[in-house]
This record gives C-alpha cells, sequence and structure tokens, in this order.
C-alpha cells in the first residue's frame, strides 16, 4: 500500500517557515560562542596599562610562590607521577628541572603555586584565582613558542572569563571548590588565546573543558591534600581541551548554560535566572587581573582578613597564646554550615594544607607564633601542644542572618578584644598593596641568595616583553633550583 503525503495548505507551510525563523533568530547564542570571539579577538594592545601593571605584579607573586614551594614538592606522588608518563618535552616546570607535555606542565605549575596556601585569591566568588590560569597560560605559550605579549593576553583573557563565570554563580562552598569549577574553563581560555585559536575553536575548548569541570569541598572536612590536585586537574583540562579544539573536536554548544549544563548541574533555579550578558560584559572588560588579591599569610583565604585584623594589635600589645583564654567565632549560618563543626569538634591536622585551611588551628598558630609563613607548618608545630591546647579551646557562635561575622579573644584578665576581619569589596579591584607584596616576595624567596632574588624579580618585571616564553622559564628554572 502505497503511502500518500497529506496536501498542507500553503499558508500553514510559509507560517511554519518563517515560525522557524523567528524561533531560530530569537534563541540567543550560546554563551561559550560569545566568551569565544571575546578570548579569539583579545590581543595585548587592547590591555589597559592598569591591567599590564597588575599583571606584572600578579606574575611575580607566583613567582615567589613557586620559589618556596619547588624545593619541597617537585617529588611529590602527582608530579612525580606526570614526570613518569614521558611525551614531548614542551614547557618547563620552573623550579623543578625538567620539561613536560604542555598539559602535564599546566598541572604541575597549578599544583605548585596551591602547595603551600600562598596562591592569590578573586573575592568575587571565593576563587583560587591563579593556579589554573598561571599555569596553563604559562606551559601553553612555552608549547606554542609565543612571546611576553601573548602571555600577558593569555593570563588577562583566562583570569576575565574565570572571573565572569564564577561571579554570576558566588561562592560554592560547602558543595565544591571554586576554582575546580571554573578553573577550568578559565584555564582553557587562556590557552586557546596562547595557541592563537580562533572564535569557534574557542568556543570548543570553553566547553570541552566545562564537561570536566569538578572538585567536592571533602577535602576540607578530611583534611586532605587533593585540594591541590583539584586545581592542578582544572589547569590540565584546560590546555588539553585547546589541544582537542585545535584538532578539530568539538563539545555540547551550550555547555555552560544549557538545561543540562554546568550552570543547571550546580541549582537548576539559579540557571533559569542566569543574566548572560552580565558574564559576557564582565569578561568583555578583560580586566580580571584588577580583582586578583595577593596572600600575605599561609593560610586559608577566608581565614587571612582575621590575621590582618589580629596583627596591628598582636604586635602593639605584645600580646602572646599565654594571655588568651579562648577565642569565639561568631558567624553567619553560612560559614556555620562550614566552620562550626570543625571548631566545635577540633581535631589536630594531620598535614601541613589540613593545617591551613583550619580556622582554630591557623588563628591559634599566629597568637602563639605570630606568624604564619609556609615554613610554619612542619612537623613539630602540627604536634606544638600550645597551638593545640589553644585551638581546642576555640568556640562557635551561630549569628541570624544579616549578623556579619566577627572573632571575640577573651583574655586571661577577663578583657574582651573583638576582631572585625578586614573587609573586602568584591566588586572593587584589589588595592595595589606594594609594601605587602614586597615583604611577602622576601619571605617567600629568603633561601636564595640577594643576587638570585633580585634576578627573580627582574624576570617577573620584565616577562611581558620576554621573546620567548619558553626561554624565559627556563631561567626561572635555572633561578630557583
Amino acid at each position: 500500500m502505497q503511502f500518500v503525503r497529506p496536501a498542507w495548505p500553503l499558508a500553514l507551510i510559509i507560517a511554519a517557515m518563517f515560525g522557524a525563523q523567528a524561533s531560530a533568530q530569537e534563541r540567543p547564542r550560546p554563551l561559550a560562542a560569545q566568551l569565544g570571539e571575546i578570548v579569539a579577538h583579545a590581543e595585548f594592545d587592547t590591555l589597559s596599562d592598569p591591567v599590564r601593571q597588575r599583571l606584572q605584579l600578579t606574575i611575580i607573586d607566583n613567582l615567589a610562590s613557586l620559589a618556596a614551594a619547588t624545593p619541597h614538592h617537585c617529588d611529590d606522588p602527582f608530579i612525580a607521577r606526570l614526570r613518569s608518563r614521558g611525551g614531548a618535552q614542551e614547557a618547563w616546570v620552573p623550579g623543578c628541572g625538567f620539561r613536560l607535555p604542555s598539559e602535564d606542565a599546566a598541572a604541575a605549575i597549578a599544583y605548585l603555586i596551591h602547595a603551600n596556601e600562598t596562591d592569590d585569591s578573586d573575592f568575587r566568588a571565593e576563587l583560587r584565582a591563579s593556579p589554573p590560569i598561571f599555569g596553563a597560560a604559562l606551559a601553553a605559550t612555552q608549547a606554542n613558542r609565543t612571546d611576553g605579549h601573548r602571555f600577558a593576553t593569555a593570563l588577562a583573557t583566562g583570569y576575565s572569563v574565570q572571573g565572569a563565570l564564577a561571579a554570576a554563580y558566588g561562592p560554592l562552598q560547602p558543595r565544591f571548590m571554586t576554582s575546580g569549577i571554573w578553573g577550568a574553563p578559565g584555564a582553557a581560555s587562556a590557552s586557546a588565546n596562547a595557541f592563537g585559536l580562533n572564535a569557534e575553536e574557542t568556543n570548543a575548548a570553553i566547553v570541552l573543558s566545562a564537561s570536566a569541570s569538578a572538585g567536592p569541598f571533602q577535602y576540607f572536612y578530611d583534611q586532605s591534600e587533593d585540594k591541590r590536585i583539584i586545581i592542578a586537574r582544572a589547569a590540565r583540562s584546560g590546555v588539553e581541551a585547546a589541544w582537542l579544539a585545535r584538532a578539530g573536536e568539538h563539545g555540547a554548544g551550550s555547555m555552560l548554560e544549557g538545561r543540562a549544563g554546568l550552570y543547571a548541574a550546580l541549582d537548576p533555579e539559579r540557571a533559569q535566572a542566569l543574566d548572560a550578558q552580565s558574564i559576557i560584559d564582565t569578561a568583555a572588560r578583560l580586566d580580571g587581573p584588577l580583582y586578583i588579591y595577593p596572600k600575605f599569610f599561609s593560610a586559608s583565604s577566608s581565614i587571612i582578613p582575621f590575621l590582618e585584623a589580629i596583627a596591628p594589635i598582636w604586635a602593639e600589645r605584645g600580646l602572646s597564646a599565654d594571655d588568651v583564654a579562648h577565642f569565639t567565632l561568631s558567624a553567619e549560618p553560612a560559614w556555620a554550615r562550614v566552620l562550626a563543626d570543625k571548631i566545635i569538634n577540633f581535631e589536630p591536622p594531620t598535614s601541613a594544607i589540613g593545617a591551613q585551611i583550619n580556622f582554630s588551628f591557623v588563628v591559634a598558630l599566629y597568637m602563639t607564633r605570630g606568624s604564619a609563613r609556609p615554613q610554619d607548618y612542619d612537623d613539630a608545630t602540627l604536634a606544638d601542644p600550645a597551638i593545640l591546647d589553644l585551638a581546642r579551646r576555640a568556640q562557635f557562635e551561630e549569628l541570624p542572618v544579616g549578623g556579619g561575622t566577627r572573632l571575640d579573644i577573651t583574655l586571661r584578665s577577663g578583657e574582651v578584644i573583638r576582631i572585625e576581619p578586614n573587609r573586602i569589596d568584591p566588586r572593587a579591584p584589589a588595592p595595589e598593596a606594594a609594601f605587602l607584596r614586597e615583604r611577602k616576595f622576601e619571605q617567600l624567596t629568603a633561601r636564595l641568595s640577594i643576587r638570585a632574588r633580585a634576578a627573580l624579580r627582574r624576570l617577573g618585571e620584565q616577562a611581558l616583553e620576554a621573546r620567548s616564553m619558553l626561554e624565559w622559564s627556563r631561567q626561572v628554572d635555572r633561578i630557583l633550583r
């Protein structure tokens, strides 16, 4: 029996055709496609002078973090595994003395920058900003044999895309590590720019990397060291995605904002209210580097504002842990979900990174030793009875929503010192803080000779004008070793 197609009235056919066209025109372009155009068209000449100046400072900060980390962490199991895999020697891991395939080099560099909790932050969403972006940009520019101008542009696009995507959602704790989620597409943006990919290829790199975003927050409660690996994987997936896009791979175009995309996976309701245009406008400014806050203590960024407020009082009054009866953190429910149990049921940290993200321990460490530097977290410190005793005397008080955050230090005399943490406006650019940056550089590079320290600083200052990032990285490697 022959099937006969029913005759459709011409008017209905025309209406259907025009309806389909209108629907296509009304459908917004995928977010990654628009970001891809921004990243692909970014050039060094489009970067403002303030952004270039901030990039220079940020590069110097990251070199200092590498200087502190490389003597102790180049043989960590994660990096040792990367090295054992072999492959093309495309990029130096500065300070470790070897080259790796670019995606592995990106992972190693990111891991090292984050190793001592001295890396910087983007408070628009509690991002550990530099490890995935700096690691990816430095590895990709080496692999593509490009110069300092391209390195600067790759950094700027990576910081800007990462910050714009993250700011649209806000902090992800206590469910995910924010940098594990947004570090991947940020690293892909940096890598795509470093490789000189076109808009379509950059779009593909962003969505391919976004499909690899991950990082459950459980490391915080278990005090485990996979926090570094989460960040390293974000950097690695960004470079890998750029290579795949360059080879012709494509991903799900709406991986970011689609109904089963990254934002929806985090929170379907908030995904529906997503302001995509705001993300595009924020990324297009290419001013992400201006929002990078350096750390001046070796600790979680949520603890540092309290240390910054305690430090001048401790110095002026000459206080010590012997003067302290106990201390109480008072905070809103959002903080309570993350910190309350760890403060009330304090357990001694079992690793340096576990100590660096433990509020009670870090505050007790600072009140006991007067510092919180990477070298303060050795085995003896982790077992110090005085620090552990004071940390066990920490208390937590939950405040109503809108109640703010404060730390009350009760002295043995009965006096209560109220500590208001230094307030940071995440919507405002970070201060330059030149003096504090200089002090940080001196502390983190203390193992180097005066001559080597000066040479390292010069390389940081000259990075944007370097003719070859591969050669620049080789020089950094020589100094750090």
